[in-house]
């Protein structure tokens, strides 16, 4: 959502959730960090890293951010398979790791009140804060923007690095619920976290990305998709779904943005 409010595309979050999710796991059940919040933290340095180069690629070297991103996750795609020889990982892992996705806070799961903790943050942020207003400003114009003196280089790559480690926060989490981590895993969820992001600028704020419609949209997106397997859909259906969804969100955002354009103001 953060590179969206800047007007650019970050394609590589699903991979790195992959990626995350997969070193998490193996670092720790193969010993290669023994306190699991340490391969944690390596994890989101990591991904940081990533995030880094692909900001700096898009601000300062001024490459489109849509090419960058899918290179990287082509890349990304490629070291999870040479990591992971191709296989589950699934024994070994901590228990404290499995805690994360698993555990609840007075019956609530875990990775919902994680959730709600990092969008409120970001809420706050984006909101209230300066740089939220200098990041919304950069997506309205960004030559405009550097003429009222906003560091858009700088918040670019700041940008791409937030959406990185956030990424690779949803992938720890993911591989902590379900106590494994498959090289495949990922991949999926790209397109609707992308549709996601569409459905939420329709809607709490319209015309604008917004932290708590992204949160809407993502739980009404997923609602979907559940709710096709409980009905007995075959696999092809979910793909099917996620782009019928993509779509339709691009197309909403579109014909809101029009439906304004063209209302008469009042005097």
């Amino acid at each position: 959502m953060i590179p969206l409010i800047l007007g650019k595309f970050d394609l590589s979050v699903a991979a790195m959730a992959a990626m995350s999710g997969l070193l998490a796991a193996g670092m720790t059940s193969r010993g290669t960090i023994a306190q699991w919040p340490l391969a944690v933290v390596v994890v989101l340095a990591v991904a940081a890293v990533v995030g880094l180069i692909n900001g700096y690629l898009v601000a300062y070297v001024k490459l489109n951010s849509l090419v960058v991103t899918l290179g990287t996750s082509s890349i990304i795609g490629g070291f999870v398979l040479y990591y992971s020889s191709g296989t589950v990982i699934f024994s070994g892992i901590p228990q404290g790791f499995l805690a994360i996705g698993q555990s609840k806070i007075l019956g609530v799961p875990l990775p919902f009140v994680i959730v709600v903790v990092v969008a409120t943050i970001l809420w706050f942020v984006l909101y209230y804060r300066p740089i939220g207003r200098e990041i919304y400003a950069i997506g309205v114009g960004e030559d405009a923007a550097r003429l009222i003196g906003i560091r858009v280089d700088g918040l670019t790559v700041a940008a791409f690095t937030l959406s990185a480690v956030l990424a690779s926060m949803g992938g720890c989490i993911q591989a902590a619920q379900v106590g494994s981590a498959a090289p495949t895993t990922g991949a999926e969820y790209l397109l609707p976290a992308i549709a996601a992001c569409f459905l939420g600028e329709t809607s709490i704020r319209r015309g604008y990305y917004n932290v708590w419609g992204t949160v809407i949209a993502v739980f009404l997106v997923a609602a979907g998709t559940s709710g096709l397997y409980m009905l007995g859909a075959q696999a092809w259906v979910q793909p099917v779904f996620n782009g019928v969804v993509l779509v339709g969100a691009v197309l909403a955002a579109k014909l809101g943005s029009a439906g304004r354009s063209t209302r008469p103001r009042r005097r």
